[in-house]
């Protein structure tokens, strides 16, 4: 099917709604939904390479209307209690949250002082935890945590075998509490 044949396109399943931008700002991007439809992402001025996004600002965006995040400028997460993780401004040694499940569970990635990148999880009742060390698969260099749903299975993307940029799926061996057990009990496969 070409693209400009619309007669041969499929009948619509769903609707599209165009959730637009902040004021001021012409791009957007909606990066995590709830399950009661509040969506999250960010809005920004897009001026072309080599500095692409400037003036970016989170929003949410629920029952139609569009709300400013102030003091976040991505946001990338919310849970079904409406908490939302994000960022503001970037440089090393910073931790970017990605994604909250409804526990508290914030998961991400550390932006090294060396240039490195690690997946971390944080669970609010410990230390953040460099998966790494979590999970011992010494094929891995788990770079990213991008996700965490309620059961504590996390995914996210890193190096296989050094060369190999893979996603992943870390999947909890004591389900739900593995967050609260020693770093032996969770398994990388």
């Amino acid at each position: 099917m070409k693209s400009s044949d619309l007669s041969e396109r499929p009948e619509a399943i769903g609707t599209l709604t165009d959730l637009n931008t902040l004021p001021g700002l012409n791009v957007s991007e909606a990066t995590a939904i709830n399950d009661s439809g509040v969506v999250v992402g960010y809005s920004a001025n897009f001026f072309g390479y080599p500095n692409p996004l400037q003036n970016v600002s989170a929003f949410l965006m629920n029952g139609g209307h569009l709300y400013d995040l102030p003091g976040m400028a991505e946001a990338h997460g919310i849970n079904s209690w409406d908490l939302t993780v994000g960022f503001t401004g970037s440089a090393l040694g910073a931790i970017y949250p990605n994604s909250i499940n409804d526990n508290g569970d914030v998961v991400g990635q550390l932006y090294e002082v060396s240039g490195g990148h690690a997946g971390v999880l944080y669970n609010g009742q410990s230390s953040l935890q460099d998966l790494n060390t979590i999970v011992a698969d010494p094929t891995w260099s788990l770079q990213n945590a991008t996700g965490i749903n309620n059961s504590g299975q996390i995914c996210g993307s890193g190096l296989h075998n050094g060369l190999q940029f893979r996603g992943f799926l870390i999947t909890p061996v004591f389900h739900p509490y593995f967050l609260a057990q020693p770093a032996k009990a969770i398994s990388g496969k």
